[in-house]
């Protein structure tokens, strides 16, 4: 299922990019396209350009998590939203010329099939990260600390848990990332 809907999105994303050259008299270099965005945003389209203002490469980033919630929306309004940035930096290589969700982007957005607005309503949970650093104590049972924590382990503080066993820097096993909703 993964990868039919990563490849059925593809499809939808190349077909409105292709409409966008047409309708404005545009070249894309290569995008790539992924879908591993998290949090609160529904898509995101990055872009590298050269010195003399020319795109050079374009990645787009879709949340599945919101594809899932409504397929319709990210088909009608995200795609041709990030879509719509794509051709703002063509059209308009300074980026001080033209606002990110300005009237300019709102024009090409609805030339190619949104709505124009520039947020949406998705109930999306913005996703929270923490580093955290994994210890053993000395009764081998391992716990998770907070990047303090570590530093203070570090130079030398130690750390006694509930059953009295204690933390020190030896007990380092390694860096992991916590998310949290």
């Amino acid at each position: 299922m993964g990868q039919l809907l990563t490849r059925h999105l593809q499809r939808i994303i190349y077909k409105k990019i292709r409409e966008a050259e047409t309708a404005f008299c545009v070249q894309f270099p290569h995008i790539t396209i992924s879908f591993d965005l998290k949090g609160r945003a529904a898509g995101k389209v990055e872009y590298r350009c050269t010195l003399f203002g020319k795109m050079k490469q374009a990645h787009l980033r879709l949340n599945l998590d919101a594809y899932h919630l409504d397929k319709n929306f990210i088909e009608s309004e995200v795609v041709p939203h990030e879509v719509a940035h794509l051709v703002c930096a063509l059209l308009y290589p300074r980026k001080s010329e033209v606002k990110p969700h300005g009237v300019e982007w709102k024009e090409i957005c609805q030339i190619l099939g949104g709505s124009g607005k520039a947020t949406h309503a998705l109930p999306l949970k913005k996703k929270f990260q923490q580093r955290k650093w994994l210890y053993r104590d000395s009764h081998g049972k391992e716990h998770s600390v907070s990047t303090t924590r570590h530093k203070r382990l570090q130079n030398g503080v130690q750390y006694h848990t509930r059953t009295l066993a204690s933390i020190t820097k030896e007990g380092f096993i390694r860096q992991h990332i916590s998310v949290d909703e």
